[in-house]
């Protein structure tokens, strides 16, 4: 079926942000004289969260998120986008295909990347974690995404790094597509997330218009 909506997620599949908040995770437990392979600070820090503090009692978790929270947004002057990030969203546009941005991170954090790199106007709707409409793998901010642009769900294309886009995706009755780029090799079990069988798969965004 035709796809006449594409909607994005933002870190790890427009913006390099969790590279971002590995570095700051580091930065973090280097002042608690603790050094861990990245593997394990993804694990611990980014998708455990309820064990973190027992595993790590000797750090007070609600302030070191807070100073990771400020090494990233101090990092966002230099964030990178994946490669041919913004080529993509213009590609699908080009074809008269909705774009919107749906992403679990705060609006202040992702409006700064946004506008570092002038993407803010090549999304018709942008939702963000704080935005009161809940977070993924809940369809209600795709829903909330798909109400204001007057689109069919049957024909719209959610493209995400991770099991909670997929299953959002899924949760929306949209199209899936995972992004399983090299340099998110760290961050994702392939493994696992083939297991959702997604719609799609790419490696690379310049695939993305072979889709639409």
């Amino acid at each position: 079926m035709k796809i006449e909506t594409v909607i994005f997620d933002w870190d790890g599949t427009m913006a390099m942000t969790l590279h971002l908040w590995l570095a700051g995770w580091k930065h973090e437990l280097k002042n608690h004289d603790t050094e861990l392979p990245d593997e394990h600070i993804v694990q611990d820090f980014f998708y455990e969260h309820h064990k973190t503090q027992l595993k790590y009692p000797y750090i007070d978790m609600d302030k070191s998120a807070i100073s990771v929270r400020d090494h990233v947004e101090s990092g966002l002057e230099n964030l990178m986008l994946y490669d041919h990030a913004e080529q993509a969203v213009l590609a699908v546009k080009s074809r008269d295909i909705q774009t919107a941005l749906v992403t679990s991170s705060s609006r202040p954090l992702v409006e700064k990347g946004l506008n570092i790199h002038a993407l803010t106007d090549q999304f018709a709707s942008i939702l963000a974690g704080d935005d009161g409409f809940g977070h993924k793998p809940s369809p209600i901010p795709f829903n909330e995404t798909i109400k204001r642009l007057d689109a069919n769900p049957e024909t719209t294309l959610v493209i995400g790094d991770s099991s909670a886009d997929i299953n959002a995706a899924r949760n929306a009755n949209c199209q899936s597509c995972l992004f399983m780029a090299p340099e998110n090799a760290v961050f994702q079990n392939a493994a696992y997330l083939s297991s959702l069988k997604p719609d799609f798969t790419i490696q690379s965004l310049n695939q993305l218009i072979d889709l639409t």
